[in-house]
């Protein structure tokens, strides 16, 4: 049996691992949100993966989304539907780099943010133990 205190200071770890990552693609995608260059992206294509989780009786399926753009004739791609082939969409990006773009909406933040609170969380509960 594991002792408590091993137990409490690989939460504490993963807490932290999981605040600082989360905090630091927070602040990295608010940066290029505040200080990139406005450009709009023309949809190419969108991507749908299918996939599953879980193990026996709790296996789901799963889907997730990758639009790819066209940005300043460079192609860059991003998580999410963002609409259909030929539509085109507000981005941004770091000054020079298109293929770095992101959403410009501040909601491209929050998976991020969540990390970070799943790492707060996790840091509080492994300080406790």
């Amino acid at each position: 049996m594991k002792s408590p205190l091993a137990v409490g200071g690989c939460l504490t770890v993963f807490g932290l691992l999981f605040l600082v990552v989360g905090l630091f693609f927070a602040v990295s995608t608010a940066n290029i949100l505040m200080n990139g260059t406005a450009g709009a992206g023309t949809i190419v294509s969108v991507e749908t993966h299918h996939g599953s989780s879980g193990r026996g009786r709790r296996r789901h399926s799963t889907t997730s989304h990758t639009t790819n753009l066209l940005v300043e004739g460079v192609a860059c791609s991003v998580n999410g539907d963002l609409g259909t082939a030929g539509d085109v969409v507000a981005v941004r990006y770091p000054p020079g780099d298109p293929a770095g773009c992101v959403e410009d909406s501040w909601m491209v933040i929050l998976p991020e943010l969540g990390g970070s609170c799943v790492g707060a969380f996790l840091l509080g509960f492994g300080g406790l133990i």
